[in-house]
C-alpha cells in the first residue's frame, strides 16, 4: 500500500514530515481508518476522493499522526519553569504579562501544565497568558474542551494539582475554568510563520518531541521560526530527543541538565576578545538555587548529577547530548559500553541519541535491549509503546502501557 508521489509530496511540503512517517503499518492503519470512514474498499478509490473532498487531506494528516501527551510529562522543564520566572523573568519584567507558547499541543496536557503549574507559584490576573496550538484542528477542537481521561495522568507527577480538575461523570476528569481562561487554542504548523504570531513574541516557548519526525529541511526551518518567535531574553524547551546540532547553531543551553532548555546563543563582536576561541563561556546559571525535588524521579535521559565516578563517561555523554554535540555523545556512549558491562541506563541513553539523530531503527533497538536488562525501565516501555503507536502496532503498545500502569499501581 504505497502513498500516491503527489499526495506524499503535499505532505512534505505542508508538514515537513519524515518519508518514514509515509509507510509501515502506521500508515496502512490511518488509511484503513479513513476508507472505512467513507466506505471505502479500494484503495485508489479513496486517494481519488482527495480531489473531491477538500477536509479529506487534513483528515487523513490528522489520523497519521499520533498525538501522544500527558500532564507534566517529564517534570524537569515544569520546575524549572517556575524557578525561572519568579527568579530572573519576574525581576526584570515587573508589571508586564508573561507570553508562553505551546506547540505542538496535542489535546493541551502540555499547556494546561503549563498553566497550572504558574498558578501554583503564585502568578495570577494579567500575570501571563499561555498560546497553543497544533496542526490538527480536531486535535485542537479537543483541547478547548479540556476532558481527559486516565491515560492523560501518568505516574505520580500529576499529584497536588487535582484541585484545577472536576471529575466527570463518566470518569476522567475536566479543566476548571479558572485554568482554561489562561490558554488560548488555535490551529497553526511550525511551517508557517504567520499561524504561529499568535502574539508579537513569546518570553517562554515549548517545542517538545516534534522534531524528531521532520524531514531536515522542515526542522532548518521550524527553529528558524521558534528563533524569531522567542524575545531576547527568553527560553525555549525542547525534548530530550530534540537535542539537534542545527538547535545548538541558533541557541545554547541553559538551566539544569534534564530540563532541555535553551536561550538565544549570544553574538559577540568579531574583535572582541570575548568572542576568541581562547576560552569557552559557559552557558550555566550562577547563583541561581535548583529547583527543589521532595521525591526522586528518573528522567527520561540520566540526569548528570546521577552519573559519578565510572559512570562519568555518561554523565559527559548527556551534557553534550543536551548542547546537541550527538556525534561525540554517541561515541562517549559507544566507549563506555566496550569498556563496561552494559547498563539499561546506558543503553536507553544511547536510544534517544540515536533517535534524535533520525536513526529511529537504531534507537529502537537499543531502548530494547535497556528493556531487556531492566524490564521496570518506565520510560523505556512508555517510549517503546509511543513506537509502536506510530507503527499501527496498537496490540504491542496497550500490552506495554498495561505493564506501566501494573507498575505505578505496585508502587502506589
Amino acid at each position: 500500500m504505497k502513498l500516491p508521489e503527489l499526495i506524499a509530496q503535499r505532505i512534505c511540503r505542508q508538514y515537513g514530515l519524515d518519508e518514514s512517517m509515509m509507510s509501515g503499518p502506521g500508515y496502512e492503519t490511518a488509511v484503513r481508518q479513513r476508507m472505512r470512514a467513507h466506505g471505502i474498499s479500494d484503495v485508489s478509490a479513496y486517494f481519488a476522493q482527495f480531489d473531491q473532498l477538500p477536509r479529506e487531506f487534513d483528515d487523513f494528516v490528522d489520523e497519521l499522526l499520533v498525538p501522544e501527551s500527558w500532564f507534566f510529562r517529564d517534570r524537569a522543564p515544569f520546575e524549572y519553569l517556575e524557578l525561572w520566572v519568579k527568579s530572573i523573568w519576574q525581576k526584570a519584567h515587573s508589571g508586564k504579562t508573561l507570553r508562553i507558547l505551546s506547540v505542538p499541543c496535542a489535546a493541551g496536557p502540555e499547556p494546561y501544565s503549563i498553566a497550572m503549574t504558574l498558578l501554583d507559584a503564585g502568578l495570577k490576573g494579567s500575570d501571563f497568558q499561555v498560546y497553543a496550538g497544533d496542526i490538527s484542528e480536531r486535535t485542537v477542537d479537543l483541547a478547548r474542551k479540556g476532558e481527559f481521561r486516565k491515560m492523560a495522568f501518568r505516574g505520580k507527577d500529576a499529584e497536588g494539582r487535582l484541585h484545577h480538575f472536576e471529575p466527570l461523570p463518566e470518569g476522567g476528569y475536566r479543566v476548571c475554568d479558572s485554568v482554561k481562561q489562561y490558554v488560548r487554542f488555535q490551529r497553526c504548523n511550525l511551517l508557517e510563520l504567520d499561524s504561529l504570531s499568535l502574539a508579537a513574541s513569546f518570553d517562554v516557548i515549548f517545542c517538545r518531541n516534534v522534531f524528531i519526525y521532520f524531514r531536515h529541511e522542515a526542522r532548518q526551518r521550524a527553529i528558524g521560526h521558534l528563533k524569531q518567535l522567542l524575545s531576547p531574553d527568553g527560553v525555549l524547551f525542547v525534548g530530550h530527543a530534540d537535542g539537534l546540532p542545527m538547535l545548538s547553531q541558533m541557541f545554547e543551553t541553559y538551566g539544569p541538565p534534564g530540563a532541555f532548555c535553551y536561550r538565544h546563543r549570544e553574538e559577540k563582536p568579531v574583535d572582541s576578545p570575548a568572542a576568541r576561541p581562547a576560552r569557552r563561556r559557559s552557558s550555566r546559571i550562577v547563583n541561581l538555587p535548583r529547583p527543589v525535588v521532595k521525591k526522586p524521579v528518573r528522567a527520561a535521559i540520566p540526569k548528570a548529577a546521577d552519573l559519578t565516578g565510572e559512570n562519568r563517561p555518561l554523565r559527559e555523554a548527556v551534557e553534550l547530548a543536551d548542547k546537541g554535540e550527538l556525534d561525540a555523545a554517541r561515541e562517549l556512549c559507544r566507549t563506555y559500553l566496550e569498556e563496561h558491562s552494559p547498563t539499561a541506563e546506558a543503553l536507553f541513553l544511547l536510544g534517544q541519541i540515536e533517535m534524535a539523530s533520525s536513526r529511529m531503527r537504531d534507537g529502537e533497538a537499543y531502548i530494547r535491549k535497556a528493556l531487556y536488562l531492566d524490564p521496570r525501565h518506565r520510560e523505556a516501555l512508555l517510549q517503546l509503546a509511543i513506537l509502536a503507536e506510530r507503527r499501527g502496532a496498537n496490540d504491542e503498545a496497550a500490552r506495554l502501557r498495561s505493564r506501566v500502569s501494573k507498575q505505578e499501581a505496585a508502587d502506589a
